[in-house]
């Protein structure tokens, strides 16, 4: 889905921003939670990284708030990811 609709949606300059930057999060939120529950029936922990912004220059970047936004809020879900993770590491460690 990332490689097919992704970059049809984040490159689609037809709509209003405000309805671009609201669809963006709402599709990295969705693919996130796609990615973390399909590997964790695995067992495996799986950053989904998304690559909105991977065509454009790092100061285009550094003034999209709104890009910056989605980027820092997965990242955050990457730090619930990996904390999840090391704690059920320890609790392995301890009954051991």
């Amino acid at each position: 889905m990332q490689n097919m609709y992704g970059p049809m949606f984040f490159q689609n300059a037809s709509w209003p921003e405000s309805v671009r930057n609201d669809f963006s999060a709402h599709v990295h939120r969705f693919m996130s939670q796609l990615t973390d529950n399909r590997h964790k029936s695995q067992g495996q922990t799986i950053l989904y990284i998304p690559d909105e912004g991977d065509r454009m220059e790092g100061a285009q970047i550094h003034r999209n708030k709104e890009l910056v936004q989605r980027l820092e809020t997965a990242m955050i879900h990457w730090t619930r990811q990996i904390k999840v993770l090391l704690g059920g590491q320890d609790a392995t460690e301890t009954a051991e």
